[in-house]
């Protein structure tokens, strides 16, 4: 069953609001410098969420499904508000989803935060390219075909594109940002 996001926003305020997730600390002895006071809450929700019983497996298991303009202010896992732009994560092994924001979403990995950048930047100037590491996961994705992960790979580094290039890679893009950056309550 498919929910919108809306559906798992209404879900996660109400997690939120759970003490009983955060009755201990997952990491009493953590630096601060390492782990801010803010992704405690991130931490231990997203390990409940996860088979792993430790951050740095927990993060492991999840990846970036979409990213979209939040259609009103929302929480992030970590209790930061309001987030304006949200992350919506799934994890492989239990197939749960959360939203966390764009600062959060970092945490899980630095390849994360390149790929909302690059989606935010493309959808303001559709004829930008998208990095490498973007291309690769759509590839994996089943968003593009090999053959349309090698010629963005060969064309994004040129500054000029033929006719047939530049509408091929516009076509990618809309493909890309199809899939990974959500307008409106949609969710496919």
């Amino acid at each position: 069953m498919e929910r919108t996001a809306e559906e798992i926003a209404a879900s996660y305020q109400a997690w939120l609001a759970d003490e009983t997730v955060l009755s201990s600390d997952p990491f009493p002895c953590a630096p601060q410098e390492t782990h801010p006071p803010r992704a405690y809450p991130l931490f231990a929700k997203i390990i409940a969420l996860s088979q792993a019983q430790t951050w740095d497996e927990a993060k492991k298991e999840w990846s970036l499904d979409w990213v979209r303009d939040a259609p009103s202010p929302m929480t992030c896992l970590c209790g930061h508000y309001p987030i304006k732009t949200i992350c919506h994560i799934s994890n492989r092994l239990t197939m749960n989803d959360a939203i966390v924001g764009n600062c959060c979403i970092h945490r899980f990995e630095e390849k994360h935060i390149a790929i909302v950048e690059a989606l935010q930047r493309v959808a303001r100037k559709p004829s930008a390219s998208f990095p490498p590491t973007l291309i690769e996961v759509a590839f994996k994705d089943g968003v593009l075909d090999d053959w349309e992960r090698r010629f963005y790979l060969d064309i994004r580094p040129k500054r000029v594109l033929s006719p047939k290039q530049y509408d091929m890679k516009l076509k990618l893009n809309h493909r890309v940002l199809a899939r990974y950056l959500k307008q409106g309550g949609e969710r496919k």
